[in-house]
């Protein structure tokens, strides 16, 4: 089982070797310029995600310029089912990112392992707003099996599908099997819209 697991990961990091190095060379040239100009490198995540500010700031022989974004709420020693219901607010980031000092010369490492929910989304926009360089961490893969949580990411996808599905059935047809894929799907964006729009209602 150790032998399987120390494998396992040799080839998750052989993968990242392969496919991300030059975006992780670029990340790391953007990172020195941010501290060259001096910027400062803000770190956000929700729940778990929320470690690595804590593994970046502070650390002996560290990087100095560097600011944790902290919300309590969303961290799990207020409760992990709590966390995790907030981070799908849409919103709930601009209630605490207004009152982070986030300025042109910096960078924002935002990390979410679905890359689906509102809170991070909001977190990295805001932060482009503010002229800051954006890195997101996530994991592709996961990300490209779900539907963004977000409203207007959750539109997007709903209109891209739409019209996905409506070039489909023009070259392939109604009864093809990409077609009826992308109907289900579309199906399911639509569902999860509409159940998204009554939770706002209810909480209003």
């Amino acid at each position: 089982m150790l032998e399987k697991y120390l494998n396992d990961i040799k080839e998750l990091l052989s993968l990242v070797e392969k496919e991300e190095s030059q975006k992780i060379k670029e990340a790391a040239r953007v990172l020195a310029e941010c501290i060259q100009n001096d910027g400062i490198i803000h770190v956000f995540g929700c729940g778990h995600s929320h470690m690595l500010g804590e593994e970046l700031f502070y650390r002996a022989g560290g990087l100095a310029p560097i600011k944790p974004i902290f919300v309590e709420d969303l961290m799990l020693h207020k409760g992990a089912v709590r966390s995790s219901s907030l981070e799908k607010k849409n919103d709930l980031a601009a209630e605490f990112m207004e009152n982070t000092d986030i300025r042109p010369n910096d960078l924002v490492i935002v990390a979410s392992t679905s890359g689906r929910n509102p809170v991070p989304i909001d977190a990295a926009e805001i932060a482009k707003a503010n002229g800051a360089f954006v890195i997101g961490i996530t994991s592709p893969r996961y990300a490209e099996t779900q539907s963004s949580r977000h409203t207007q990411e959750l539109s997007k996808a709903i209109e891209q599908t739409r019209e996905a599905m409506i070039q489909c059935i023009h070259s392939r047809g109604l009864t093809d099997k990409e077609t009826l894929r992308l109907s289900q799907e579309l199906d399911k964006l639509i569902v999860e819209s509409q159940r998204k729009k009554m939770a706002k209602k209810k909480s209003h």
